[in-house]
């Protein structure tokens, strides 16, 4: 599989949209169409922000090697256990979180204080 191909996989995989993956990267709807076709090819800049942006792992995306999405280290994720006392569905819950994009994340805090302000649970802010 190429990188075109990877590209084109981790979009796919990241539930975005031509136009929506093109503003991570700086490019046009049809510039990403053209690197997912192969006719345009992919720039250093472009890895880059993929990778940073959207949490890919480089290895992956540049030779097909590895796992396609960077995992928070063991350390992280079981420090984050032990303080929290979280089980395994807690850990899953909060990695599928990190995985989204920034527009999801978003949408789902806003859901949650949308939610939060009309619960006499959740103190107001």
């Amino acid at each position: 599989m190429s990188i075109n191909n990877r590209i084109k996989e981790i979009r796919i995989m990241k539930n975005m949209s031509q136009e929506q993956f093109g503003k991570v990267i700086g490019l046009s709807k049809s510039g990403v169409s053209n690197i997912e076709n192969g006719t345009r090819n992919v720039t250093n800049r472009h890895i880059k922000l993929i990778c940073s942006e959207l949490k890919v792992n480089e290895e992956y995306l540049k030779k097909g090697t590895g796992e396609p999405f960077e995992k928070p280290s063991r350390t992280t994720i079981e420090r984050l256990r032990k303080e929290f006392n979280l089980t395994d569905y807690d850990l899953n819950l909060i990695y599928s979180y990190l995985q989204l994009s920034d527009a999801k994340r978003a949408a789902i805090r806003e859901f949650f204080h949308n939610v939060s302000q009309n619960d006499p649970w959740f103190p107001a802010e």
